[in-house]
C-alpha cells in the first residue's frame, strides 16, 4: 500500500487532537524539580549560555560539575532559553517531539512494515500516543521523548536506506 486511506489521515489527525489533550490536562501539575532530571537539564542549560565549561553549576563562584547527561538536549533548551522564554515554556520539547513520534510512527510505517497497511501504523500510533508514559515525558523537561524522535527517524531513515530507494526529504 503506497498511499493511506482518508479515513487513515483522518483517524491520524484525530490522534494528534486526542494525545495533545491528554497532554495539555493538567500539564502543570508537575513542577519543575519536582523529577531531579529536568532541574538538572536546566542548568546544564544554564551552563552553555553562561558558563565557559558544560556542568552542572550551582553558583558563580564554584566550578561546574563534572555532567551526568551529554549535551544534545541541554543545548536544544538553551536555544530557547536564550529567546527568553518561561521554564515552563521549556516543557514544549517534550510536548512537541511526542506529536512528532506519532507521525513518524504512522507516516513511517511503510518502511517499518512491507506487508502491513497503514491502519497498522495507526494502531501502533495509538498504543504509543495514548500511553501513560509518553503523554507523562510530553509534560516535563526531559529528554526521552526528543530521545525517541530522534531514534525513529534514525531507523526510518536506515530503512529506507537499505531498502535501496531514496528516501524523501534527504
Amino acid at each position: 500500500m503506497t498511499r493511506p486511506r482518508r479515513l487513515h489521515i483522518a483517524l491520524w489527525l484525530i490522534l494528534l487532537a486526542a494525545s495533545a489533550a491528554l497532554a495539555l490536562f493538567h500539564y502543570q501539575i508537575l513542577q519543575i524539580g519536582a523529577y531531579q532530571d529536568d532541574a538538572s537539564y536546566i542548568i546544564l542549560a544554564q551552563s552553555l549560555i553562561k558558563a565557559d565549561r558544560y556542568g552542572l553549576m550551582y553558583g558563580p563562584w564554584l566550578l561546574p560539575d563534572p555532567p551526568t547527561f551529554p549535551f544534545g538536549f541541554p543545548l536544544l533548551l538553551a536555544d530557547l532559553m536564550r529567546l527568553g522564554l518561561s521554564l515552563n515554556a521549556l516543557k514544549g520539547v517534550s510536548f512537541v517531539a511526542t506529536l512528532v513520534n506519532i507521525s513518524l510512527l504512522f507516516w513511517g510505517w511503510p518502511l517499518i512494515s512491507r506487508r502491513a497497511s497503514y491502519g497498522w501504523g495507526l494502531a501502533v500510533a495509538v498504543l504509543y500516543g495514548t500511553s501513560l508514559l509518553a503523554v507523562s515525558h510530553s509534560r516535563v523537561i526531559m529528554s526521552e521523548a526528543v530521545f525517541t524522535t530522534w531514534t525513529f527517524a534514525a531507523l526510518l531513515l536506515t530503512e529506507g536506506m537499505a531498502r535501496g530507494g531514496r528516501v524523501r526529504g534527504v
